[in-house]
């Protein structure tokens, strides 16, 4: 019998609006992903800064959420980790590598995605918008770590080398978003 894995992930895509996204995962699935997508709206409403949420969804007040049977996985780097270590894929091989995919990860969440995630809000749907101030401090720490990897991927394709790993996928949470969001390209 094949077993599905379910899960929640939710982004902020505006200031009024959450996007659930549904990931399913067949582990019997033959082919080598195993993966189909739907996504839904629902108005986000403050919903994860409730005590229904908190209490029943995720202590932390935040999104993604990942439910697998009776367990369920907070915070983007460690469901990366479970669903690689689940399928095999995108996985580091070897002890030296999962640290230094994990390096990369906490560095993502930290110094990259850590500042455009803040910086892409308060310039799109603070209102206020963002103190200018504020706004150069975040740019200039954006910058630098634009650099840090820039500098590293003129080494490899990927972070870890010829193929793609949970860290690139970490990575690329907000390196998606268009340039006028930002009022800078990434690329």
């Amino acid at each position: 019998a094949r077993e599905a894995l379910d899960t929640v992930f939710r982004n902020l895509y505006s200031p009024d609006m959450l996007v659930a996204v549904e990931l399913r995962i067949d582990e019997g699935h033959p082919d080598a992903a195993g993966v189909t997508f739907a996504y839904g709206r629902k108005n986000k409403g403050g919903e994860t800064r409730t005590p229904k949420y908190r209490a029943e969804v995720n202590e932390m007040g935040e999104v993604p959420v990942l439910v697998h049977g009776a367990k369920k996985l907070t915070q983007s780097g460690v469901i990366l980790t479970y669903l690689s270590d689940l399928t095999g894929k995108f996985k580091p091989q070897t002890e030296d590598e999962r640290l230094e995919a994990l390096r990369w990860i906490i560095f993502d969440n930290q110094k990259l995605n850590g500042y455009l995630g803040p910086y892409r809000f308060l310039r799109n749907f603070a209102k206020p918008a963002g103190d200018p101030a504020a706004m150069a401090f975040l740019k200039a720490r954006i910058d630098n770590s634009l650099g840090i990897l820039e500098r590293r991927l003129a080494r490899s394709p990927f972070l870890l080398g010829d193929r793609p790993t949970i860290a690139d996928i970490s990575l690329v949470g907000y390196l998606y978003y268009p340039a006028e969001e930002f009022g800078f390209d990434i690329a």
